[in-house]
């Protein structure tokens, strides 16, 4: 047990529950231990003690947190398997257990860190601490105490979308293992498979009308790696734009590149784009050149059924359609409006100080001409119209499930 207490002190110090934000979730794959893909999640919040917790996968990990969140006492609950530490007071314990952590010299980081391993198995049922659980929670222990060292990368992992895999080489009991951790967790690595169906599997996001995101962006990064290795994005100097049509569909239209018809295609370049992208309206050629290489590589690739009518919408005048569309600023919204004028202005939108010292400036003058005001006699879409539009997108995506 020295090695558990040990490692579990290590990792108090380090206070993960300080630096991982509520609610995100690592992959961990420990392969010596036959640990693939569980999900591990940091307990805690800021200022407050924590822990962690292990499910043995994502969809365990969700149906736990559900259960949490439903809790009412007396409520007769059957959680998932799960392996969880925490840490107790000296006061709170049953009596001899700290005492014997002195008596064998066992490391504790302070009197309120008493390490308690919970092992719940099969039908909700409490099990004691098998040898193996004790080295699993070892290796994450001390794994997790050497990924919270590296908090930017956390940061940017958890907040900033930018996927982080490490692997660790840990001391246990049974010797050194490695770790690999994975913020945030992205779908097991045998959904994303090469010989996969990537794109029946994006398709398939969007069926009951809601778009899952994070398994979204694990298969829409397997997707871009793909392309960025194809012979089509070969001698392309690529600015990544591509991947903006990718993300904008998700989030404005509810589609993923699967599911996004021509129709779709064009609404989201040529009246997405205008209003909501702030860039250079110079750049509408790569948009058009990376979008026109993704469309040939999916239809060489998966034979996706709409990449040639896609491919029509990115013909020749396209470039300059969209150009004159990005550089039309009765189009612009709000958001893009102020971005696009601060741009003009000189400033650097990149930095909050020089963004905030810009709008203190601007407090009381009239607004640039570049700042649309709302029209009076322009209504938005009414829902019904929306509803329409979504409904329309649905009946495709139902179409071509019947027709694969």
């Amino acid at each position: 047990m020295s090695a558990f207490f040990d490692a579990t002190a290590t990792m108090y110090r380090a206070a993960p529950w300080r630096v991982v934000p509520a609610d995100c979730v690592f992959s961990v794959t420990v392969g010596a231990l036959d640990i693939h893909d569980f999900a591990l999640a940091v307990i805690g919040e800021a200022g407050r003690d924590g822990g962690w917790l292990v499910c043995p996968g994502l969809d365990a990990f969700e149906e736990l947190m559900e259960q949490v969140d439903a809790y009412e006492p007396g409520d007769d609950v059957e959680p998932p398997p799960h392996l969880a530490l925490h840490f107790e007071a000296a006061s709170e314990l049953p009596p001899g257990l700290w005492s014997e952590a002195e008596d064998n010299r066992w490391a504790l980081a302070n009197p309120a860190a008493y390490p308690r391993l919970v092992v719940v198995g099969e039908a909700g049922r409490l099990h004691p601490p098998a040898p193996e659980d004790v080295v699993l929670a070892e290796a994450v222990s001390r794994a997790l105490t050497h990924a919270v060292a590296e908090k930017g990368a956390l940061l940017a992992a958890f907040e900033a979308g930018e996927p982080m895999t490490r692997t660790f080489s840990v001391a246990t009991e049974q010797g050194d293992l490695d770790v690999t951790l994975t913020a945030p967790f992205l779908h097991p690595s045998h959904l994303l498979d090469p010989s996969g169906d990537l794109i029946e599997a994006l398709a398939e996001l969007t069926e009951d009308g809601e778009l899952d995101l994070d398994a979204y962006q694990a298969l829409e990064q397997a997707v871009s790696d793909r392309f960025e290795a194809s012979p089509e994005a070969e001698g392309l100097e690529l600015k990544y734009l591509y991947r903006t049509v990718m993300e904008f569909g998700a989030q404005y239209l509810g589609e993923t590149i699967a599911t996004l018809s021509a129709d779709a295609l064009g609404e989201l370049l040529f009246e997405v784009f205008p209003r909501k992208l702030s860039i250079d309206p110079k750049e509408a050629g790569a948009i058009i050149d990376e979008t026109r290489a993704l469309y040939r590589f999916l239809q060489r690739e998966f034979d996706l059924p709409q990449a040639k009518a896609c491919l029509s919408v990115l013909g020749p005048s396209s470039a300059r359609r969209l150009e004159a569309a990005l550089a039309d600023k009765s189009k612009y919204g709000m958001a893009k409006a102020m971005v696009m004028a601060g741009l003009d202005a000189g400033v650097d939108m990149s930095s909050q100080e020089s963004l905030e010292a810009w709008m203190r400036s601007m407090e009381g003058k009239p607004l640039p001409p570049s700042i649309p005001l709302p029209a009076a006699r322009v209504a938005a879409p009414s829902k019904k119209a929306l509803a329409a539009k979504k409904a329309k997108r649905k009946a495709a995506r139902k179409a071509r499930k019947r027709n694969k």
